[in-house]
């Protein structure tokens, strides 16, 4: 059929031909539309016109914008939107069509009257613009010569929608081993161009482009593109392959497999990619999200997660630099943590070694699963837990440690890693073995032993004070990022650091100390008593991440100078403080599919909440164990519980029975209501609750909770001792 038009497009040619031939020379002048005259207008003063006019605008004036073009639609990359440049500044044009026969190079007159300038996505834009009667082609093949600029010249504002040029670049490594977008399915794909000094900005191809299964290539050079934005990301458009030149020798060489590692990603930017880190590797084996280095509390760490994806499959391997196993005495160390775990199948995340990957292909490579202590469904929400040593003796040559994360837009678990440590086994901290103490005051736990082992809740940890995290300014202000400081003097009362020794200056071998309000920060803190700096301390509380760093939390005693507090232990014939799990009580569903279960607020608690993505309804029953009480007198029950967004005490029952068998609805249950109840999430005493009424009989103590689709308080209880009163 293209054949057989082609014979048809020759002959009607060679016909015009003919007939040309048997007329005169007189020719009929072509038909000139003639334009009304106007004014003419530069990119920037539409841009000065917005500001003035404070939004989008519609012009009703016959005004003219010269201009040259210097991005079309031909390679595919471009859809109904063109990009124009004049001396002033450039800008995106939005059609009403396509516009096939306008060309990058072209110069060009847009006729104004009736067209819009708008912002979207923090990018001008001229809009509604008809390529037949808007765009007049004044002549062809002028193109502009582009502007050699670096990454962190493209923050600037004014390059936006400007044909730039950037020398001595080249991909991220894990963005080598794929296409410009994804060809074969049309999905627009994003990947990372970096400069040598670790600069880096997202190149965006579309799926439709015609260099979309292009590989990626893999050395250092040049690339010409126009610099788009949206919001706050700048974002690079290519307009030809043959303007992507990278064919020289990559930054830093060949990485050496190194005989030690310890990372802590704090030199990525907050969303940056891992693999900008020299040797690290960030691959999406399926889907086109990979990992990325997330902030929180000046912490940064890695994270990989389906969460608001869209993705029916996801698949994402970060990799370390390559690592020296041949004196067999090798092992890593890192920290892991989830957020709201929706995974059904299993666990999102596995650690794999491989000893014959080279580097380049990890598909080809092979990789053996490591049974490394993760984080799971239990764990509290970004709450980083120590793996310990996992021993790689066995494992000799060169290789290579990789992360894996599996899941979707449904199967959405997030995903974190943080200080991941490679070197001599029995050396890394984080074993579960090294370091010394039992947690008691007589035989606390060290330094070393808190950081290996940073969980378990009322616990003695000794150490060194050494210094703080700084979260104000000598003038008390706030800090945007928190910064870790040994040097007095210091601004910040709220937290301390102790370490194994006095001289210590490295905060990966130091623990956080949160410093509540009241005796213990007064008596602690290096704000106002910077003479205790070099101390050495005993405080009691709750090993667990502050800072995303090994902690000690909920601090309720300490000993400093030959004085202090030693909080009393309770005392009572039933005590239940939740310290790990649900102990000696029971959770019961009644309907809902929320669940009585532990959480790590205060000491430890028993948390309910029917709270999920919205209110749901439930009742759910945690019944304790028969508590005898025939030989006891004067017995009385306290409580220590939290609670918010409540919606009604008749919601949440704190109930007795004695007659209780294992189904809570034919048992007779008897309220207490009279108690201290709370109204945030501090945790309240009760007071003594009166239980003679049920002295000599067998009881069974019960927290009923109940949530609506309208309405899901969250309760937690601290502790539940039942004593004899005096």
């Amino acid at each position: 059929m293209k054949f057989r038009n082609i014979l048809k497009s020759f002959a009607t040619v060679a016909i015009a031909t003919f007939a040309y031939s048997c007329v005169d020379n007189e020719f009929d002048a072509p038909s000139v539309e003639y334009l009304p005259d106007g004014q003419a207008i530069t990119i920037s003063e539409l841009y000065q016109m917005y500001n003035t006019k404070g939004g989008a605008f519609k012009f009703t004036d016959t005004m003219y914008l010269y201009a040259t073009v210097i991005a079309d639609e031909g390679s595919g990359n471009f859809y109904k939107n063109i990009y124009i440049q004049d001396n002033s500044g450039g800008i995106n044009i939005k059609l009403q069509e396509s516009a096939a026969s306008v060309r990058i190079g072209d110069s060009v007159k847009i006729v104004m009257d009736g067209l819009i300038v708008s912002k979207y996505a923090e990018m001008m834009q001229l809009d509604s613009v008809k390529p037949a009667y808007d765009l007049i082609v004044l002549k062809n093949n002028v193109p502009r010569t582009p502007e050699v600029v670096t990454i962190s010249q493209l923050a600037d504002y004014s390059y936006t929608c400007k044909l730039i040029q950037l020398n001595d670049v080249q991909f991220a490594p894990a963005d080598t081993a794929t296409t410009f977008a994804n060809g074969y399915e049309l999905v627009t794909m994003n990947h990372t161009l970096m400069d040598c000094d670790k600069n880096t900005v997202i190149v965006r191809t579309s799926g439709y482009a015609n260099f979309a299964d292009v590989n990626i290539p893999n050395g250092k050079g040049t690339v010409v593109a126009v610099v788009s934005r949206y919001n706050t990301d700048v974002q690079l458009y290519i307009r030809d392959v043959r303007e992507v030149n990278l064919d020289s020798t990559r930054c830093g060489g060949v990485v050496t497999a190194a005989r030690t590692l310890s990372e802590d990603f704090n030199t990525l930017a907050n969303y940056g990619d891992p693999s900008t880190l020299d040797g690290w590797q960030n691959y999406m084996k399926t889907g086109t999200r990979g990992w990325q280095a997330k902030e929180f509390s000046g912490n940064i760490y890695v994270q990989a997660s389906g969460y608001n994806s869209g993705l029916a499959e996801m698949e994402t391997w970060l990799i370390t630099p390559p690592l020296d196993f041949s004196s067999g005495d090798r092992a890593i160390a890192f920290e892991s943590a989830i957020a709201y775990w929706t995974h059904t199948s299993g666990h999102p995340a596995k650690v794999m070694i491989s000893t014959d990957f080279t580097g380049t292909n990890y598909t080809e490579a092979t990789w053996t699963n490591l049974n490394a202590t993760l984080a799971q469904s239990t764990s509290s929400n970004y709450t980083f837990v120590a793996s310990g040593e996992t021993d790689l003796s066995a494992y000799t040559g060169t290789g290579y440690i990789s992360f894996v994360y599996v899941g979707s837009s449904t199967e959405s678990t997030s995903f974190c890693i943080d200080n991941f440590k490679f070197g001599e086994k029995g050396t890394l901290g984080g074993s579960g073995n090294t370091g010394s103490g039992t947690g008691t005051y007589d035989d606390p736990y060290d330094v070393e032993y808190a950081i290996g082992n940073n969980s378990g809740n009322g616990v003695w940890v000794k150490g060194y004070l050494v210094g703080v995290i700084e979260t104000v300014d000598a003038s008390g202000n706030s800090l945007s990022t928190f910064v870790p400081s040994f040097t007095a003097p210091f601004n910040t009362a709220t937290n301390v650091m102790i370490a194994q020794t006095a001289s210590e200056t490295d905060t990966n071998n130091c623990v956080i100390v949160q410093l509540p309000s009241g005796a213990i920060r007064d008596a602690v803190n290096l704000n106002v008593n910077p003479t205790n700096q070099g101390k050495e301390i005993l405080l009691y509380g709750n090993l667990e991440t502050y800072f995303s760093k090994p902690g000690l939390k909920t601090v309720t005693g300490y000993w400093l100078n030959g004085t202090g507090i030693i909080p009393e232990e309770p005392d009572g014939f039933f005590i239940e403080e939740f310290a790990t799990t649900l102990g000696q009580f029971t959770g019961y569903s009644v309907s809902g599919t929320q669940v009585w279960e532990w959480a790590s607020y205060g000491s430890g608690c028993a948390k309910m909440s029917g709270y999920s993505g919205g209110a749901v309804a439930n009742e759910d029953w945690l019944v304790s164990p028969a508590i005898d009480l025939t030989s006891k007198t004067n017995v009385v029950m306290t409580l220590s519980t939290a609670a918010n967004y409540i919606d009604g005490w008749d919601k949440m029952q704190v109930l007795v029975s004695d007659d209780y068998s294992g189904d809570v609805a034919t048992a007779t249950w008897t309220e207490f209501s009279g108690y201290t109840k709370p109204t945030s999430f501090t945790f309240v005493d009760s007071g003594e609750i009166s239980l003679t009424a049920f002295e000599g009989k067998t009881i069974y103590v019960a927290f009923k909770y109940v949530s609506t689709g309208s309405a899901a308080a969250t309760w937690e209880i601290g502790t539940v001792v039942l004593k004899e009163k005096n």
